[in-house]
């Protein structure tokens, strides 16, 4: 299909900042206070090295694109440590 068709919207992500997790692709995407939040990328496509992302993503908003393996590596600790207790 023609991801540059003009009907479609959406943002492109770099390819560089999408992680995968449990089947899904997602991002980190900066919330109030500077945290990031890991959002699951609904129906991701690749384009020229990078990913289109129809929705829940704006244009504009903040994604750690280099350190997401680290954010994702720190989520799956506290994860871990939650299902331990």
């Amino acid at each position: 299909s023609d991801v540059c068709s003009s009907d479609l919207s959406g943002v492109l992500v770099p390819a560089d900042a999408v992680v995968r997790w449990h089947g899904g692709q997602w991002v980190y995407r900066r919330s109030a206070g500077g945290r990031f939040e890991r959002v699951e990328l609904v129906d991701p496509r690749p384009v020229e090295g990078d990913v289109f992302v129809a929705s829940g993503l704006a244009a504009g908003q903040m994604i750690a694109v280099q350190g997401a393996g680290s954010l994702l590596a720190l989520d799956r600790a506290a994860d871990l440590a939650q299902e331990s207790d």
